[in-house]
């Protein structure tokens, strides 16, 4: 079976209705979907709109982002979202999403300082991983 890559999508779009593959021009989507090529991999944008998207799906523009979403919203998104993903239930999956760390601190102002050290290094590593993988193949 096929590399299942899920690539986030990016605030960086076409001014007009195209493919997913083509509605989103950041930097780190293109080299995302590049490293998912070189892979042979299937793949599955993560849109903050319309959840897990095919790269053929057609899509207007639109400007959203779960960084600026409440807590209840994402919490909607992530479970539309695992909904459109079951049908790869127990597939291997590589993640290629960034995280922006101001907005991940913001976010845990709650927890004791040492759970938000653990959390932010956790972050740090995940992000740095997966970026290192997207250059690497780029």
């Amino acid at each position: 079976m096929k590399p299942l890559y899920l690539i986030a999508c990016s605030n960086a779009k076409l001014g007009h209705a195209a493919p997913a593959a083509e509605l989103y021009q950041g930097q780190a989507f293109k080299l995302a979907m590049k490293a998912a090529e070189r892979a042979g991999a299937d793949v599955i944008i993560l849109s903050a709109l319309h959840g897990a998207v095919s790269p053929t799906r057609q899509l207007q523009p639109y400007n959203r982002a779960l960084t600026d979403m409440s807590t209840h919203q994402r919490a909607v998104w992530a479970a539309m979202t695992e909904q459109q993903l079951q049908q790869h239930k127990g597939r291997a999956i590589t993640v290629l999403a960034g995280v922006r760390l101001g907005k991940i601190r913001e976010q845990l102002q709650e927890l004791d300082p040492e759970g938000r050290r653990e959390l932010e290094r956790e972050a740090r590593t995940d992000y740095a991983e997966r970026a290192a993988l997207m250059l690497d193949d780029a």
